[in-house]
């Protein structure tokens, strides 16, 4: 077993839990997320559910009655005969569909989700409580109404980036910078997008100090080190000045009256700045290994 240093992480690092959100883990379906697609198809089927009392029978009506034949035959190639439309209790009907939904991975449940949605008799409003369910924090993926299809909230490559990123973080000296990204990764998986961005900002500030050694020390002495000692381009430089200078600014996207007042700060925002940042604290990270603590006091 791995040696973890328990007072340097959380519990749940110790124990080999991911440290990132469910936003940012594909694969995987958060259990919120699994039991509010099952209550949205639940109302729908149970909405759709009939008693024939000649019958004695309960049976599905359209439009669910159809799009499940062809979900039937069409996306599991079953046989149509072995199809059943007919069913002593609704609850059992209904269970079985429950089960279906608590027992199945990922891909099952959206194969399932979008054949239901591009079904030409797939009502409207369903598609829309659908959409409404994937959009939220700790769903990793979202539906397209328009396009009818679900896609990663993140990309993949970028969620990927983001990941190594954080980890060269967690890896470094820069206690003060984990702090704030942790707390910048909670609040992506809160939904708290303002929150996001302001941390992880902080976490900037934190290891520019720690950096420089200087605890008043500022972006651009950071950078002007780097110039200076290390060779490291101008232009780039001057793209890491920029970008704490807008995020700081008056009218930036960190001042608290615009935080308030501007409806921009969405998943995109977040995510941009989030990478931004913690690509900013790993390259600082790397560059303190290479020169060694001797230059913090330029």
């Amino acid at each position: 077993m791995n040696s973890v240093d328990r007072t340097k992480v959380s519990f749940a690092e110790a124990e080999g839990k991911s440290r990132f959100p469910p936003i940012l883990q594909w694969g995987e379906i958060d259990e919120r997320l699994r039991s509010g697609l099952w209550n949205v198809i639940y109302l729908f089927l149970k909405s759709h559910i009939k008693f024939n009392a000649s019958t004695r029978y309960y049976s599905l009506v359209d439009p669910a009655a159809s799009i499940l034949i062809r979900e039937h035959v069409h996306r599991r190639y079953e046989f149509f005969s072995d199809y059943t439309n007919r069913f002593s209790s609704d609850d059992v009907y209904l269970n079985n569909w429950a089960d279906y939904f608590r027992k199945r991975d990922y891909i099952e449940l959206f194969d399932f989700i979008t054949f239901l949605v591009r079904d030409p008799d797939c009502p409207a409003q369903l598609i829309e409580r659908i959409a409404y369910v994937l959009d939220e924090p700790y769903s990793p993926y979202r539906l397209s109404i328009s396009a009818k299809t679900i896609y990663p909230a993140i990309d993949l490559d970028e969620a990927k980036s983001l990941e190594r990123d954080v980890d060269a973080i967690f890896a470094s000296a820069f206690s003060g910078a984990k702090t704030h990204i942790r707390s910048s990764l909670e609040n992506l998986g809160g939904g708290d997008y303002r929150a996001v961005v302001r941390e992880s900002i902080h976490a900037v500030e934190s290891a520019v100090r720690e950096y420089t050694g200087d605890p008043a020390a500022i972006v651009s002495k950071a950078t002007k080190s780097l110039v200076a000692e290390l060779g490291v381009h101008r232009a780039l430089a001057d793209a890491f000045d920029k970008l704490y200078a807008y995020s700081n600014d008056e009218k930036g996207i960190r001042h608290a009256l615009v935080f308030q007042d501007n409806e921009k700060v969405g998943l995109d925002e977040a995510v941009f700045f989030l990478s931004a940042c913690t690509a900013f604290v790993g390259f600082l990270s790397r560059k303190k290994l290479k020169i060694g603590d001797g230059l913090n006091s330029k």
